[in-house]
């Protein structure tokens, strides 16, 4: 009877943990537009930290409305959403249609083809392109990112290709004072091998148990 039991309970871990579970992706920020300007070519965003455990992009997003009217899209109705490592290396990129993507919380999301990983503890900038479309911002002292992140402070370049897709340059500048909240993404945080190796404890009992 104890054999079976004993069995039962490895048996019923393996399977609990092999079982696949659901990840609802999260905004980085819900922001709501407490500050606006308009200009005709800026890529603007911010710089962030990634936490102590890696996460998944899904989708980037460029926030739609606001008290000065269109916020990320102005006159185009596609812009480019990008994120870089610190270097300028590009991650990953986005064109995301005001028109077709759908609009969830106040921004319009963009999927990416395939998620990608950020990684733990290492820092990225995300951004967007502008050309006269009104933008966001928040003082820095205002940190409204999930707390899977960290936020370090606003980035930003000027001039480029105007009107012209994909136009997103890595924004070189930083900004101590302000970050600009019109650009968002969508995470799930990625979870550590602590089921498998759980599982992999518990079918390295059972063979022990059984061969007694």
């Amino acid at each position: 009877m104890l054999r079976c039991t004993r069995y039962a309970f490895a048996l019923a871990i393996a399977v609990a943990l092999l079982a696949p579970v659901s990840a609802t992706a999260t905004p980085m920020h819900l922001a709501g537009p407490t500050g606006g300007a308009q200009d005709a070519s800026l890529t603007i965003g911010f710089e962030f930290i990634v936490g102590p455990d890696p996460v998944s992009i899904t989708a980037l997003g460029i926030m739609e409305q606001g008290p000065l009217g269109s916020y990320g899209f102005g006159s185009s109705a596609e812009r480019e959403a990008a994120i870089w490592e610190t270097d300028g290396t590009p991650v990953a990129s986005v064109l995301v249609n005001q028109l077709t993507d759908p609009l969830v919380d106040g921004f319009i999301w963009g999927s990416l083809p395939a998620p990608v990983v950020l990684q733990a503890n290492t820092s990225y900038i995300l951004g967007a392109r502008t050309d006269n479309a009104f933008y966001a911002f928040l003082p820095l002292a205002n940190d409204i990112l999930d707390p899977a992140f960290t936020l370090v402070q606003g980035r930003w370049v000027s001039g480029g290709p105007t009107y012209v897709i994909p136009t997103a340059q890595f924004p070189s500048g930083t900004d101590a004072s302000f970050y600009w909240t019109h650009v968002n993404a969508q995470f799930t945080v990625v979870p550590e091998p602590v089921g498998l190796m759980l599982v992999a404890a518990a079918l390295v009992a059972l063979g022990v148990h059984r061969r007694r």
